[in-house]
């Protein structure tokens, strides 16, 4: 292994541990022991954020989830692959 692939692997790395760590907070929202809320997001450019009804704060969660952990997938692959 050289340093290029090093350097490569500490960022994917890097990544996958962000990954895992945005789904668990997003498991948090698709839990049925956790109460529904009104939720915001924040707007790149903006000063206020918009606010997600309570009715689509599993959606939310459960969208979060689906993308991080194909993203999380891809990284693996990609890891395993140096």
């Amino acid at each position: 292994m050289n340093a290029e692939q090093l350097e490569k692997g500490n960022h994917i790395a890097e990544e996958i541990k962000k990954c895992k760590a945005n789904i668990e907070a997003a498991s948090y929202m698709i839990n049925e022991n956790v109460a529904l809320r009104e939720t915001y997001l924040s707007v790149h450019g903006t000063n206020n954020g918009i606010a997600v009804p309570e009715s689509l704060f599993r959606v939310m969660g459960k969208l979060i989830m689906s993308e991080y952990n194909q993203k999380l997938i891809a990284l693996e692959r990609e890891f395993e692959s140096l």
